[in-house]
């Protein structure tokens, strides 16, 4: 659990980044979605199954992305529970991660069409933004 966030403030930002929609920009999306990756990688770890929608498919690519970041054994445990989503009947529903961000043309980011959406992250922001101090 990450040390410095209460678990239901967790829960509340993780619900955020999946259910973007109100967020007016992605600067301030990003300030729900650091904390969040932070505590993904110090293994806190959401229920992604109670998600649906849209929702389900940002939680699904957020943690795919960030398996590669993290230790062994945890990863193997989101694989695990990435599987178990991935079997499940896909209703895909068409957008970004961010719901700012345009959806039209080619998406480049084949994890992002991989989990149905139309633009995923931009990595290189968020490697940026994990890194102290991150000053906005």
């Amino acid at each position: 659990m990450h040390s410095q966030a209460h678990p239901q403030h967790l829960d509340d930002l993780w619900l955020t980044v999946c259910w973007n929609e109100t967020v007016a920009s992605y600067r301030d999306l990003e300030n729900a979605l650091i904390p969040v990756v932070r505590a993904l990688l110090d293994g806190w770890m959401p229920d992604l199954l109670p998600l649906h929608g849209i929702a389900r498919q940002r939680a699904g690519y957020l943690v795919d992305l960030l398996v590669g970041w993290m230790p062994e054994t945890q990863a193997r445990l989101w694989l695990k529970k990435l599987d178990q989503l991935a079997g499940e009947p896909k209703c895909f529903v068409s957008g970004a991660f961010f719901h700012g961000d345009p959806v039209t043309g080619l998406c480049h980011d084949e994890l992002a069409r991989h989990w149905g959406l139309t633009r995923g992250l931009n990595i290189a922001r968020l490697r940026q933004a994990l890194e102290s101090p991150y000053l906005c």
